[in-house]
């Protein structure tokens, strides 16, 4: 396993590295409790109320509108964020691979002039070979600053989903950012799947779980993460209950007659059957 800090691991998209990379989450340094203490408590703890009485309006403003009113107006909806966030990350991703194609075409060699060549052409050459490297320079800075800014967005798109489930998983991001080891594919694993939250809930209550997959090859840890997300994806068995009479109790060792169609019965099954059927009707 082969561990990197969240600074080197910014320096590089995670679609371009090559290697597992193990680290937390990138932000501020929190002091909270370890994962299996955090899931002791799993419920929000109750807001507390208390009667200030009523406000009153202020002048020239009709009552109920103010900082807080416009502030529910603007909220925009959390799976609508988490979409915008995700399209957004995408652009980023995009912007980051066509520079480094172009990075990669500028850096190919440029046909040196013959030993004949005029002082002219081999001016021609050095200025562009000058131009070449100094291009080079610019889009590679384009591309970093597209790389931390998709990384950004990746972080913001988990804090989104871990915002929208909070009532049933509270402190998820906290949690998720107290993990000994979480790999960059673990993470970037969340932030594209629709099940991120839940993947991520699960490996903060299983660190010996979350600390295994981050120490696997990227392709591996791909098909661990998909077949946690399957099993937590996969709805319960519901049994569907019926209004219809139970059938008629049978005799050991004697034929269905209901369950073998009419155009297959001989002539004695078929009149069983139909003397059946009319005492049913009556």
């Amino acid at each position: 396993m082969t561990e990197t800090t969240p600074a080197a691991a910014a320096a590089m998209p995670a679609s371009q590295s090559s290697t597992t990379e193990t680290s937390p989450l990138p932000g501020p340094e929190l002091n909270i409790p370890a994962p299996e203490a955090a899931t002791q408590n799993t419920q929000p703890p109750a807001a507390e109320t208390q009667d200030t009485g009523t406000p009153e309006p202020q002048e020239g403003k009709p009552e109920g509108t103010g900082e807080d009113e416009s502030k529910k107006q603007n909220k925009v909806p959390a799976k609508e964020r988490i979409g915008q966030l995700t399209a957004q990350r995408n652009n980023l991703q995009a912007e980051n691979f066509s520079l480094r194609q172009e990075i990669e075409r500028l850096k190919q060699p440029l046909r040196e002039p013959g030993p004949n060549a005029t002082q002219d052409e081999v001016d021609r050459f050095n200025v562009k070979a000058a131009v070449r490297e100094q291009r080079v320079e610019e889009l590679t800075s384009q591309a970093n600053m597209a790389a931390e800014q998709a990384m950004a967005v990746r972080e913001a798109t988990i804090e989104a989903k871990a915002e929208a489930v909070a009532d049933r998983m509270p402190g998820l991001m906290q949690q998720l950012k107290a993990l000994p080891v979480l790999s960059e594919p673990c993470v970037e694993f969340m932030a594209a799947s629709d099940k991120g939250a839940e993947v991520g809930y699960f490996l903060t209550q299983n660190p010996n779980e979350a600390a295994r997959i981050s120490a696997l090859h990227p392709y591996h840890q791909g098909i661990e993460l998909a077949r946690i997300e399957s099993r937590l994806s996969a709805a319960p068995q519901v049994r569907k209950l019926t209004s219809a009479p139970p059938p008629p109790p049978r005799m050991p060792g004697a034929p269905s007659i209901a369950a073998k169609d009419p155009a297959d019965m001989n002539q004695a099954e078929y009149s069983a059957w139909y003397r059946e059927r009319q005492k049913n009707k009556a």
